[in-house]
């Protein structure tokens, strides 16, 4: 380019640079009209798009897993233990493997051979509990003269206690439907509510009783009710709330009911029912509520 200048003469300089500059503006016109088009189309693309200025998100909560209901609890409790009826009993919780609570009488432990055996063998069984239901069952069922005390009866329990070697002060009152857990006091017989105080103040136990019997003919041992009459009267007490504390369900039965085939069936039979209710849970009386924390506040002994 210098020596093309410099090889020009003066006269031919004007119109040469004018010849340049019409060279160089047609691409800077055409640089100026592509991007003047350019933005004039962004514009009506953006006025067709009509994007908003601010675009609202809306995030729904998890939504939770159905909860499923809580099971009704059903305690099974033996009385009277060990008895003729106690080994039957047994083979019948374990193969049902079932969870069962036992309140022992402290005489009948050393009662017979057969009776000891069945205390060794209870010592050791899997799936139940043992708690003191007295040690002679108010004198061999003299409940009258029993309950008049209450000091010759928190004795007798205390003797029961001792002499089995009971880890928890959990009992039961023979032949009175009493609760003792906490704050929770209701006695059958009001006239020996007093006494029965004794045993939870004084004698530092926590008293358990029950929400239905399958009760028994004293002169045969056999069971009165059927499985499927209990069966009703379980579901009856829980539709109707009736039991001491809700969806909770202490059934009490006793050993000697079991003596027979026969009668073993039954047992059979209704644990069987039981078992066939998903709303249904057998459990142990530790799980009853409030007892652990009753027995955090009791004696120990």
């Amino acid at each position: 380019m210098k020596q093309f200048m410099e090889g020009a003469t003066c006269r031919e300089l004007p119109a040469l640079m004018r010849k340049w500059r019409c060279f160089l503006g047609f691409p800077a016109f055409l640089l100026l009209f592509s991007c003047s088009d350019s933005g004039s189309r962004g514009k009506k693309l953006g006025a067709e798009l009509d994007i908003p200025d601010s675009v609202e998100i809306n995030l729904k909560a998890p939504q939770k897993e159905s909860e499923q209901p809580r099971k009704k609890r059903i305690f099974m409790t033996f009385d009277d233990g060990p008895n003729l009826g106690t080994r039957n009993l047994l083979t019948i919780l374990k193969e049902e493997k079932v969870p069962a609570t036992m309140f022992l009488i402290g005489l009948h432990t050393k009662a017979s051979p057969e009776q000891k055996l069945m205390w060794e063998q209870l010592q050791t069984f899997p799936g139940i509990e043992l708690f003191n239901h007295s040690y002679s069952h108010a004198w061999r069922n003299r409940f009258t003269g029993f309950y008049k005390n209450a000091d010759s009866v928190i004795s007798d329990f205390n003797r029961a206690q001792a002499m089995m070697m009971l880890k928890e002060p959990i009992a039961r009152t023979p032949g009175r439907n009493a609760w003792r857990i906490d704050s929770i006091a209701r006695t059958d017989l009001v006239k020996n509510r007093t006494v029965i105080d004794s045993l939870q103040k004084k004698g530092g136990y926590v008293l358990i009783g029950w929400d239905l019997e399958w009760q028994f003919n004293h002169k045969n041992a056999q069971a009165i009710q059927t499985p499927d009459q209990l069966m009703a009267q379980v579901d009856h007490l829980f539709a109707a709330n009736k039991t001491l504390k809700p969806d909770n369900l202490v059934i009490l039965a006793h050993d000697q009911m079991w003596r027979t085939s026969t009668d073993s069936l039954r047992l059979h039979e209704f644990i069987r029912k039981l078992k066939s209710r998903p709303g249904y849970e057998l459990a142990l009386i530790t799980d009853y509520p409030g007892v652990k924390e009753a027995l955090a506040n009791q004696k120990r002994f």
